[in-house]
């Protein structure tokens, strides 16, 4: 099974304008090219091979050489695939609560880095930013919610609640997160590839990476922005 075309790539570098425009997103905050540059670096052999852990793209894995090129399909085509995603309406959601706590929090590791580990932290809110998103991601969605205090359909506040007990210093709250994800094997294995991953690249968009992080500015406008640009999901 050859990947030199690059199929699914494509797919994911004609579909992405759909996808923003589906799930309420402006089109600036990951721009189009800074997209299309990160999955061009990455191919289709990095991109399956990090979906793997989560078996995120095993279906497409078994038509790949039989998957048609994105030129037969119509504007209609792309809107009616991007809505058949469930969790489409919470994307915007979840990349909002990350835009609002991703310098707070960075600034709470760079205080505390000995009482704080770094690495546990990025894997924690890197499961919080997709588990809720997947099907996949519904047990440990809901373990995690049940410790945060949260409804597992609401992952914009899991996000926020989880930043705060960092923010707090709440080491309790922080070891019981990390314990419940390490009950998952699978999602321990995407995070740590997928931070693998981000480090050896040499484009990184920066909502995409934890690290490096925002400035409290720029987030601050980045926020006011998309307040202004997209009403609030109903």
């Amino acid at each position: 099974m050859t990947r030199t075309e690059n199929k699914i790539t494509r797919w994911l570098k004609d579909g992405y304008p759909y996808l923003n425009e589906q799930a309420g997103l402006p089109s600036w905050l990951l721009p189009l090219r800074s997209y299309n540059l990160t999955a061009d670096e990455m191919g289709d052999k990095d991109i399956l091979n990090l979906s793997r852990p989560l078996k995120l793209a095993d279906n497409i894995e078994t038509v790949y050489d039989r998957l048609p090129d994105t030129s037969v399909f119509t504007e209609e085509d792309w809107q009616q695939a991007v809505s058949q995603w469930p969790n489409i309406s919470q994307v915007k959601e979840v990349v909002e609560a990350y835009v609002e706590v991703a310098d707070r929090i960075t600034g709470q590791l760079n205080q505390q880095r000995d009482r704080i580990d770094p690495a546990v932290i990025s894997r924690s809110l890197t499961v919080l930013l997709l588990a809720p998103l997947v099907p996949q991601g519904k047990q440990v969605t809901n373990e995690l919610a049940s410790i945060l205090g949260s409804q597992p359909d609401q992952p914009g506040q899991l996000i926020r609640n989880y930043a705060a007990a960092v923010i707090k210093g709440d080491g309790d709250t922080i070891d019981k997160i990390n314990n419940c994800i390490t009950k998952f094997p699978r999602w321990v294995k995407w995070a740590q590839a997928l931070e693998d991953h981000i480090f050896t690249m040499k484009f990184q968009p920066r909502l995409i990476a934890v690290t490096p992080p925002l400035s409290s500015e720029l987030l601050s406008v980045l926020k006011s922005m998309m307040e202004e640009e997209q009403p609030d999901e109903p």
